[in-house]
Formats: structure tokens, C-alpha cells, sequence
């Protein structure tokens, strides 16, 4: 049975709409396509189908199709409102695509949680569209920097500021924080249905300590990666991926299993050492590993730019990671664009990739 038959509908940008009034509403002609996309995801929660597909983002692999019960798509909605305290006189904001896993929960949490969801087309400053106030508001860190330009006293006035989709570099961090915004990172997956952990981001410069939702048991093996169980969201132990080292009442966050670069039997985790680069950098930039005849692989930094004086650059990070020395980079290779997935992430396999034809390398 369809657990969201339970609800009487939505409330939806002032108005009330019954399961019937949005079936009616989706053929209204004057709707932007935006409102469109988010009135059929809310009919497809309605329908009598029980199950309701997802796309993983494909930053690691191939994008891929996955579907999920729609009680897992409830209990990960009401364990997000749980976290933020959200109640039927609560309002958020939607200023994401539809066609993101992201998208689809916040109209999904709005549904469970029975309060109003403001919608506004997707943009880069979506308070150019709303300048209320909202308890909460999921955002990129891509609309966070920009929002932060042109409406910082509005982004300060909202309760909570869900980040995802992204890392959020230092200086962005800093930035916000100096603005005296609430700010919360989202940890997850596609295959946890969005995020299963929450942390609140308080100090520039200190690793969030990321809290698992009400119902999600963890537990990391011997190599430092998470597992994760959440009925009904994951039924069995499910492998992450993820590095994390265990803290407090979570965990903190140290880098990815398929990123890992052994380069003369020592293991270095690319998303610790970006972190301690990252100051020193202006135009996108990863770490990954290619051969190497004596280490097996070598540590190299990928910089996406043209032209930049590299070899200046590259003693620059050697030096700052002179307390490091098999963290540091070997080559620089510069490239003139990264490969990346649909929602902004630089997919690193397939940039290497490129770059070794471009340069003959393969």
C-alpha cells in the first residue's frame, strides 16, 4: 500500500492542493516548466504505485537507475524534519531541480511533514525570487557563493541552510559563517535515498562531525570504511565507500574508498590532503594518482586552467605539505576543462582519462 495515501495533499506556494487538484493542475498551460516538474514528482507520490525511482549522480560510476519503496522515501523524510524540528507551521524553501534526488526529498519532506513549500525555479540566487523567511532551505554550495554576494541579510535570516550536492570549500565556510549563517552539511548517498547524516558547521577549519538520523545504525570495518543500516531505506549492511574515523556521536569525514592512492605502500586519501591545498588554489583542481615504475602510483595534481605558471605552483603545495612528504604531489598536470556529472561534481576517473588522450599518455 502507498503510505502517502494516508495525506490529504500538499501545500504548496500558498495554496492547498488535493491529490486530484494537482492532477488537475499539471495541465494548467501558464505554469513555469519548473513548477511542472514538481507538481508530477507530487502526483507520482500520490499514485497507487508503491515504489518510485531515483538517479544516482554518477560521479563515481556510470549514472544508474534505483528504485526504492515509497515507505523509504517517508521514513526519510520524517527523520529529516525530526532533525530540524519541522511542524505543520513550519515553511521551506525549493529552489532545486526536480530531477535531483534532493529535489524530489524536500517535496517529499513538505508532504510528510504537512507544511508549506515555497517553490522557486532553480537559479543560482533563488532569494532574487523569495526574500521570506523559512525554517528550512536546501541549497549547493554553488547558491550558497553566489547568494552570499547579493543577499547575504536574507540567507541570515533563515533557520536552517541544508548544504549538499557539494563540498563547500574553507573560504566559503569562512565567509558564511562570518555572516552569522546557520549552516548544516548533508551526508548521503543515492543509494541511502539523500542523506542519512547531518552535521552543523560552526568553525572554519574543523571537520564537521556528522550525526546519523534517528534510525540509522553505522559501524566502520578495520580499513576505516562506513557501513550503513536504515530500514526501510537499507535492509542490509550497505558498504558506503566512505573513509571516516569514528567521533563522539558520529563521525568525521576523511575521503573515499575509490580515490585512495597507494604510492609506495602508503595509502594518502586525496580529500585530506585538497583540504590543506586548497588556500593555495584559484581554478578548480584535484588530487588522483597515475603510475609510477617504482611506487605503483604516484601522487599528481590535476588543475583545471591554461597558461597557469604550474612549476610555481606545484613548490607551493610541496611546500606547505613539507611535514607530508609522501602526500606531495610529483607532476601538476594543467587541463583546459575537467570531465563532470549534471549536478557540478568533477567526475576524477574520467578526467584523468581525458587527459591521458589528450596527451598521448594512453
Amino acid at each position: 500500500m502507498n503510505p502517502f495515501l494516508r495525506f490529504e495533499g500538499l501545500h504548496l506556494n500558498g495554496r492547498f492542493y488535493s491529490p486530484k487538484q494537482l492532477r488537475e493542475e499539471v495541465k494548467h498551460p501558464s505554469h513555469p516548466a519548473h513548477f511542472i516538474e514538481v507538481l508530477k514528482f507530487a502526483i507520482s507520490l500520490f499514485d497507487e504505485s508503491i515504489h518510485l525511482s531515483v538517479s544516482s549522480s554518477g560521479s563515481t560510476g556510470p549514472p544508474k537507475e534505483l528504485y526504492f519503496p515509497k515507505e523509504a522515501f517517508l521514513a526519510s523524510a520524517t527523520s529529516t524534519n525530526a532533525f530540524f524540528g519541522m511542524s505543520r507551521d513550519s515553511k521551506a524553501l525549493l529552489s532545486l531541480p526536480m530531477r535531483y534526488i534532493a529535489g524530489k526529498m524536500m517535496l517529499t519532506r513538505a508532504v510528510a511533514g504537512q507544511y508549506m513549500l515555497h517553490v522557486v525555479e532553480p537559479a543560482a540566487r533563488p532569494f532574487e525570487q523569495s526574500e521570506e523567511s523559512y525554517q528550512l532551505v536546501p541549497l549547493t554550495p554553488y547558491q550558497l557563493a553566489r547568494s552570499l554576494e547579493t543577499h547575504a541579510e536574507v540567507l541570515a535570516r533563515q533557520e536552517a541552510l541544508l548544504i549538499g550536492g557539494g563540498a563547500m570549500g574553507e573560504e566559503l565556510i569562512e565567509a558564511a559563517l562570518d555572516e552569522g549563517l546557520k549552516l548544516f552539511a548533508s551526508f548521503g548517498m543515492s543509494e541511502s535515498l539523500s542523506h542519512f547524516a547531518i552535521a552543523r558547521i560552526e568553525h572554519p577549519g574543523a571537520a564537521p562531525l556528522y550525526r546519523p538520523l534517528k534510525g540509522v545504525e553505522t559501524r566502520i570495518d578495520g580499513q576505516g570504511q562506513l557501513h550503513l543500516r536504515w530500514n526501510p531505506i537499507v535492509k542490509n549492511w550497505l558498504p558506503t565507500r566512505d573513509i571516516v574515523q569514528a567521533a563522539g556521536e558520529g563521525f568525521h569525514w576523511l575521503g573515499r574508498m575509490d580515490h585512495l592512492i597507494n604510492t609506495g605502500g602508503v595509502k594518502v586519501i586525496p580529500e585530506r590532503l585538497e583540504a590543506r591545498i586548497a588556500h593555495l588554489m584559484r581554478r578548480p583542481f584535484f588530487v588522483g594518482a597515475l603510475p609510477h615504475p617504482e611506487l605503483g602510483e604516484q601522487v599528481v595534481l590535476f588543475v583545471e586552467a591554461e597558461g597557469l605558471p604550474a612549476n610555481d605552483l606545484l613548490r607551493a603545495v610541496q611546500m606547505e605539505l613539507r611535514d607530508e612528504p609522501h602526500w606531495q604531489p610529483r607532476q601538476l598536470q594543467l587541463m583546459e576543462a575537467f570531465e563532470y556529472t549534471l549536478s557540478g561534481k568533477i567526475r576524477r576517473a574520467a578526467s584523468i582519462e581525458k587527459w591521458a588522450r589528450q596527451s598521448g599518455s594512453r
